[in-house]
C-alpha cells in the first residue's frame, strides 16, 4: 500500500512504522518517482532531505551520492559541520541532505533567489517526531510552514506543488501531521504500521528498583551502574550493547578505555574519534557503547540490547522525566535487520515506577504532537517578512495557516491558552490578533514596517539581522536598551551575557567553588574584569566562563568545559549581530568595543592577547604558553623568529618551525598611513587615511578558496561620533 501511494502518485505521504521496517525506502521511491516523471528534463528540480541528525545527513548522502548520482543527482550534504560561502553550490545540487536548523539558516539568505524555491519538488522530513522537542520542534514547524506558503506564491497553478514525504517509528497522532501537509486540492495519505510489522522482534524488559525517600536521583543513578553488569550478561547473548548514560556530571574517560572492549559516544568527542568508536560499534568490534547524550535522536546505531539505564535523567542541572516518545525512540535502535531475529531492550526504573512503566508506556496512541512554535511565533514571523514569503497582513495570517499549530489549535484549543468552546471563525480571529499583537512588538522595536493604508509589511535592517543571525526578539530588545554610558568592553561583556541566547545555561551549585576562584584568587590569574560579588546568578557565570576562554585559563570541570563550548559556538552570531547592530549607529566608542569582543568570540582570545599563537594550527594552550612566555608574543615576533628557537622553545623537531613562520607569513599585513592634506581652519581639517596590504603578493600564492578576509576602517573624533567607517574586503 505504501510502495502504491510513493512510487504510483503525486500525493504527500505519512509512513508511521516501527525501526527497521524499511522507511527509508520510502523516501528512496519517492525520488524513483521523480526520476521517472522528469525522465531527464527536470535537470534543475531539487529534492532536500531534512533529518535532525546530523550522522543520519551524512548516511543519506554518502549512501544516495553512490546510488542517485549516476541518475544526474548532485548530491550536497548541508548540515551544521558544512561550510558553504555563497549559494552556488545549492543551484549546481539536486538532492540536499541537511538539518532543520542549517536548512532554516540558508532559506532566510534566499530572499532575492526565490528561484530556488521553486525548483524544490520533493522534501523528505525523516524523524518527524521532532516536532514534539521543545526546543527543535518550532524550526522544524516554521521551516515546512515555509515550504508550504511559498508553494503557494512562488508556484502557479500549473506548476508541479511541493511534495512532502514524513516519517517517523514514533507518532502518536500522525493524522495531524497528514492534515498539515496536505493541500485542498491534493490531500496527503498516511499509513501507521503497527509492531508486528517490525522485522526483528522485540522483547521489552522493565526492572524496578528500591529507591529511599531522601536519596539523590544521582545516588540512584549510580547503584544502578553497578548492575549494568549481570543485565549485560543476561541478555546481550555476545551482541552490540548500547547503554543510555544521560547524567551530565559523569566523569568520561578518554579513548583509551576502547581496550577494555567499552566505547563512550557523547558531544566531547571530536568528529574522528566519533567516526571511530561508532565503526568500531558497527562493526561489532566494540561489546559496549555507552551514549551520553545522544542516543535518543543522535545516535543511529542498532544494536541488540539497548538498556535505558533509569527513566530520569539531567538536563543543565535540573531533573527531567524520560517522555514516551524518546524511550520509545531510544528502545527503537533495538534490532540489527541484517545481523538479528530478535532483540531486547531493559528499562531499569524504581521500583514505584515499575507498574506504571509496563501498564502504559507501550499503549501511545492517545498521546499527542505538541508545537512549540507559539513560543517563537515572533522569531519566525520576522525571518517570513525578511524573506518576503509575508508582504501584507493577509498573507501573514495565510503562513499562520500553513502552520501545525494551526491544526493543533483547532484540535485541542485550550491547551494553547484558548477556550475550549471556541468554533473554526473565533480561532482564526484569536490567531489573526496573536500574529497582529507579535507585528506590532516588530513595529514597536524598529525591525519591521507596516503601511497603515496598505497594510503592507516591509523589513528593516535591524530586523534583517535578527533573521540572518536567528536572534532572540528578546536579545533584539535587550541590545535596543544599550545606552552610551555602555560603551566599554567590561559593559558589553555583561550585556552579551545577559542574552536570551544563553537561558540554558544553568548555575549548579557544585560549580561555583570553581567559578569564584576564576573570579578572585590571590593565587592565581584570574579574569581581566572581575564581577562584585559572588558568582550567583547564570548571567555572571556566563560572563565568567567567557572571560576565562578569552584569558586561557585551565578550567579542569568537565560540565563547565561543554557550557564554555556552547556559549562560544552561540556567542559568535550574536556578537556579529550586536556589532553588525552598532555599525548602523554613529558611536565610535560602542562600535569600536563590539568590533573587538566580536573578534575575541571568534578567536576565543583576548583582541591584545599574548596568546596569539593559538590561532595557528597545531599549537594548542601549551606550546602558546611556552612562545609567549619567550617574549614571542606577537605574530610580527613570531615572523622574526629563526624556526629552530622556535622548535627549542615548543620542544618540537624540525622542520615544525619552519611550518610555524610559513602560517604566519601566510596571515594578511595592512599599513596604515594618516596625511593632513589641507590646514586646519575654521575647526576643520582634511585627512588622508591611506590602507594598504603590503603582502598582497605573498596572498595571491594562498590555495583557491582561503584568500577572503576582511578589515573594518573606523575613524572617530574626540566628540565620540564616528567620522567614517568601511568594510575593506
Amino acid at each position: 500500500m505504501v510502495m502504491d501511494q510513493v512510487l504510483y502518485s503525486d500525493k504527500s505521504v505519512v509512513v508511521s512504522a516501527p525501526t527497521g521496517s524499511g522507511k527509508t525506502v520510502a523516501f528512496e521511491l519517492a525520488i524513483v518517482r521523480l526520476l521517472l516523471k522528469t525522465d531527464g528534463a527536470g535537470q534543475q528540480d531539487k529534492i532536500v532531505y531534512m533529518s535532525p541528525m546530523k550522522s543520519l545527513c551524512g548516511e543519506r548522502f554518502q549512501d544516495w551520492s553512490t546510488k542517485f548520482t549516476c541518475h544526474g543527482l548532485n548530491c550536497l550534504e548541508l548540515t551544521g559541520d558544512t561550510e558553504l560561502d555563497d549559494l552556488s553550490e545549492l543551484f549546481a545540487s539536486n538532492l540536499i541532505c541537511t538539518t532543520p536548523e542549517k536548512w532554516d539558516s540558508m532559506s532566510r539568505r534566499w530572499k532575492d533567489n526565490k528561484m530556488l524555491f521553486q525548483q524544490i519538488k520533493l522534501f523528505l522530513i525523516d524523524e518527524v517526531h521532532i516536532l514534539n522537542d521543545p526546543n527543535r520542534g518550532a524550526t522544524v514547524e516554521a521551516v515546512v510552514s515555509r515550504m508550504k506558503t511559498l508553494q503557494t506564491s512562488c508556484h502557479s497553478a500549473t506548476s508541479n506543488h511541493i511534495r512532502f514525504v514524513a516519517v517517523s517509528a514514533t507518532m502518536p497522532n500522525y493524522n495531524d501531521i497528514t492534515d498539515w501537509l496536505s493541500t485542498p486540492s491534493r490531500p496527503a495519505v498516511s499509513f501507521n504500521l503497527e509492531e508486528k510489522y517490525r522485522p526483528v522482534k522485540l522483547e521489552r524488559v522493565v526492572m524496578g528498583y528500591p529507591f529511599k525517600e531522601g536519596t539523590s536521583e544521582f545516588r540512584f543513578d549510580m547503584n544502578l551502574s553497578y548492575r549494568l553488569r549481570a543485565i549485560i550478561d543476561n541478555y546481550c547473548h555476545g551482541k552490540p550493547t548500547l547503554v543510555d548514560e544521560r547524567f551530565e556530571d559523569l566523569d568520561i574517560p578518554e579513548l583509551n578505555v576502547l581496550s577494555s572492549g567499552i566505547g563512550m559516544h557523547h558531544a566531547g568527542l571530536d568528529t574522528q574519534d566519533r567516526h571511530t568508536v561508532e565503526e568500531l560499534f558497527k562493526s561489532s568490534r566494540l561489546p559496549v557503547l555507552i551514549s551520553t547524550s545522544t542516543l535518543a535522536m543522535g545516535v543511529n546505531l542498532p544494536a541488540h540490547l539497548v538498556i535505558i539505564k533509569s527513566t530520569f535523567f539531567y538536563n543543565m542541572g535540573v531533573v527531567h522525566e524520560y517522555s514516551d516518545m524518546q524511550l520509545l525512540q531510544m528502545i527503537g535502535r533495538a534490532g540489527r535487520p541484517q545481523f538479528d531475529t530478535s532483540a531486547t531492550a531493559v528499562i531499569m526504573t524504581k521500583m514505584s515506577l515499575k507498574v506504571l512503566v509496563k501498564a502504559y508506556r507501550w499503549y501511545w496512541d492517545f498521546l499527542s504532537f505538541l508545537v512549540s512554535l507559539h513560543k517563537n511565533l515572533i522569531e519566525h514571523l520576522n525571518a517570513e517578512v525578511v524573506l518576503q514569503t509575508i508582504t501584507n497582513i493577509s498573507l501573514a495570517v495565510e503562513w499562520m495557516r500553513h502552520t501545525f499549530l494551526y491544526v493543533r489549535v483547532m484540535k485541542n484549543a485550550k491547551h494553547y491558552g484558548l477556550p475550549a468552546a471556541l468554533d473554526k471563525a473565533d480561532i482564526e480571529t484569536r490567531l489573526q490578533e496573536l500574529c497582529l499583537r507579535n507585528l506590532n512588538l516588530l513595529t514597536e522595536l524598529s525591525l519591521v514596517h507596516v503601511q497603515a493604508d496598505t497594510s503592507e509589511i516591509m523589513s528593516l535592517e535591524t530586523g534583517k539581522l535578527m533573521a540572518r543571525y536567528c536572534i532572540a526578539f528578546e536579545t533584539m530588545r535587550h541590545f535596543h536598551g544599550v545606552q552610551e554610558n555602555q560603551e566599554g568592553v567590561a559593559d558589553l561583556l555583561e550585556v552579551i551575557s545577559g542574552c536570551a541566547e544563553f537561558c540554558e545555561i544553568q548555575l549548579r551549585t557544585n560549580e561555583k567553588k570553581i567559578l569564584n576562584s576564576l573570579n578572585h584568587d590571590k593565587n592565581k590569574e584570574t579574569i581581566r574584569f572581575p564581577l562584585t560579588g559572588k558568582i550567583k546568578t547564570k548571567q555572571m557565570k556566563v560572563n565568567c566562563l567567557i572571560q576565562a576562554q578569552l584569558s586561557c585559563l585551565t578550567v579542569q570541570d568537565f560540565s563547565l568545559s561543554q557550557d564554555m563550548t556552547k556559549i562560544f559556538r552561540v556567542g559568535q552570531r550574536v556578537t556579529k549581530c550586536f556589532m553588525e547592530l552598532m555599525y548602523q549607529g554613529k558611536n565610535y566608542s560602542l562600535l569600536l568595543h563590539s568590533l573587538l569582543i566580536y573578534k575575541a568570540f571568534k578567536t576565543k582570545l583576548w583582541f591584545d592577547s599574548r596568546y596569539v599563537s593559538r590561532q595557528l594550527d597545531g599549537i594548542g594552550q601549551t606550546m602558546s604558553l611556552a612562545l609567549a612566555n619567550s617574549g614571542l608574543s606577537s605574530f610580527q615576533k613570531l615572523e622574526q623568529a629563526s624556526p629552530r628557537d622556535i622548535e627549542v622553545i615548543v620542544n618540537r623537531h624540525p622542520p615544525f618551525g619552519n611550518h610555524v613562520k610559513a602560517a604566519v607569513e601566510m596571515l594578511p599585513k595592512y599599513e596604515l598611513a594618516v596625511e593632513q592634506v589641507q590646514p586646519y581652519k575654521e575647526k576643520k581639517a582634511v585627512l588622508k587615511v591611506c590602507v594598504e596590504l603590503v603582502n598582497a603578493e605573498v596572498l595571491q600564492e594562498k590555495p583557491s578558496g582561503q584568500t577572503s578576509h576582511q578589515a573594518i576602517l573606523l575613524v572617530g573624533d574626540e566628540a565620540n561620533n564616528i567620522v567614517y567607517k568601511c568594510r575593506i574586503l
